[in-house]
């Protein structure tokens, strides 16, 4: 077999309308009724009535069938189904090149351009094969060399005019990957990027929904920023348009990702990817970014979850140990039981201890959240509390907070180290979810309680990875799961 760029090209001409559908991502076959004999490896789209050759694609399989057997083949992904009879109408068999890596030009060949290099040059009626070594092969292949190379990449707050177009493509690309996806997760994300802070967040500070443009291409993808509190920033959803993607422009908007958060007191960047998205996986490891854990069947039961982490510079460590505990037999008690002025100075004391500094309007925040689990929307965040107390009060809690997909986050506080009370503390806790239907438990904790994770260890939860120092400078953080059914 011929090395791939010593075999022929094809150029076919193609309506604009199916070309855009080519460059969309939406038509992956494209539809032909005769073949030239010889194998070709790539096809540029000529846009009929004199466009000129305004992309290419790769080809994967090419399929030779009887028209019927072709179409419960191929069916829509390559054109509709009134459209596909009549274009074969009157042929026995038909050919579909399956479509790979779509890239359209930021400008056309144009047919005087061509002809000016290769006088001979004529718009092809159905294709034309090229051969390597000639002129028009070379002028081809040269200006798809010169598009593949990515552009520098400046973000930018999203414009009013290209909400829909956000909301759209996490609706067709975010969606299918992970359960429970539905159209208020874009919209709460443009909601809190426009109030300028998460009035929900426990950990969230704010949120940013970026573009990615270079000065070539124009906008060519979003991102969103999420910022943690302790200095960390969780990137994503990050999705580029059809046209942009497998060109290297992945790896660029994690290098302007990285840019603009500098000088914002960022210590660390984070996101996750389906464990089967190789492309992203790639292009993650090439910037840097570290594999801290394999979350299993996490947002869906269809795959797993990978999360990578890059630190951009270390902080040193100030926040105190872990908060000093005694023995103290406690027993379960109903948060609506509990004084709540007393309880949010609990919580203060605890999450400042275990995570990072909040004060007491925050932590109130917290407890009048949990308080009003029932009555808010998934948007808003709803939190659980699990609670075991003394007379005097609360002496540990598991907070629970609910992610798509049917997992539930757990946060464990505890100012007793008595542990089978932290026992039927976790006990209650998975009671807890399994009432609320959620299938997973996972638990974040540092590393450093050993008693915590001795008490989870024991429960049979399993290590799913080690975040570095995800909230708190100095300070790693053990993943832990268990199924609940």
């Amino acid at each position: 077999m011929k090395p791939i760029n010593e075999s022929p090209l094809l150029i076919v001409s193609i309506h604009a309308v199916h070309a855009d559908r080519i460059f969309q991502g939406r038509k992956l076959f494209e539809l032909r009724k005769a073949l030239p004999k010889v194998l070709f490896h790539r096809v540029y789209v000529y846009e009929s009535g004199g466009g000129g050759i305004v992309g290419c694609f790769d080809v994967g399989r090419i399929l030779r069938k009887p028209v019927k057997d072709l179409w419960k083949y191929v069916g829509e992904r390559a054109a509709t189904e009134e459209r596909f009879f009549a274009y074969f109408s009157g042929w026995d068999n038909g050919y579909a090149i399956e479509v790979q890596r779509p890239l359209r030009f930021s400008r056309p060949l144009f047919p005087e351009e061509l002809k000016e290099r290769v006088p001979s040059f004529t718009a092809p009626l159905s294709f034309l094969l090229v051969r390597p070594n000639g002129k028009l092969f070379d002028m081809i292949e040269q200006r798809r060399r010169d598009e593949m190379m990515p552009h520098r990449i400046t973000l930018r707050d999203i414009d009013a005019n290209e909400r829909m177009l956000y909301q759209q493509l996490v609706k067709d690309e975010i969606a299918p990957k992970y359960d429970e996806i539905t159209e208020d997760f874009a919209e709460s994300i443009l909601a809190t990027h426009s109030l300028g802070f998460d009035p929900n967040g426990i950990f969230t500070k704010s949120k940013s929904v970026l573009a990615a443009t270079t000065k070539r291409d124009g906008m060519v993808g979003f991102t969103t920023l999420t910022f943690k509190r302790g200095g960390s920033v969780k990137t994503g959803p990050t999705i580029l348009l059809p046209q942009f993607r497998h060109r290297g422009y992945g790896y660029e908007v994690r290098r302007a990702i990285a840019r603009r958060v500098q000088g914002q007191g960022v210590r660390k960047l984070y996101c996750t990817c389906p464990e089967n998205d190789y492309s992203v996986i790639k292009y993650l490891l090439k910037a840097e970014y570290k594999v801290e854990a394999h979350l299993n069947a996490h947002y869906t039961t269809r795959h797993g979850e990978l999360v990578f982490g890059k630190l951009l510079h270390t902080v040193p460590y100030t926040n105190s140990t872990m908060a000093r505990r005694r023995i103290q037999v406690g027993y379960p008690v109903e948060i609506t039981a509990l004084h709540r002025a007393k309880f949010a100075r609990f919580v203060m004391a605890m999450f400042s201890k275990t995570w990072v500094p909040v004060d007491l309007e925050m932590a109130k925040k917290i407890v009048d959240n949990g308080c009003d689990a029932e009555k808010r929307t998934y948007e808003e965040k709803p939190i659980k509390f699990v609670c075991v107390g003394v007379k005097s009060g609360c002496i540990g809690m598991v907070a629970l907070v609910p992610k798509r997909g049917g997992a539930v986050k757990g946060l464990c506080f505890s100012s007793s180290n008595h542990v089978p009370t932290l026992d039927k503390l976790v006990e209650q806790t998975e009671g807890e979810a399994k009432k609320w239907r959620k299938r997973k438990l996972y638990f974040l904790h540092p590393i450093d309680d050993g008693l915590i994770v001795q008490v989870l260890k024991q429960r049979d939860y399993v290590t799913e990875g080690i975040l570095r120092e995800p909230y708190c400078p100095g300070r790693d953080v053990i993943v832990v799961s268990k199924h609940m059914c």
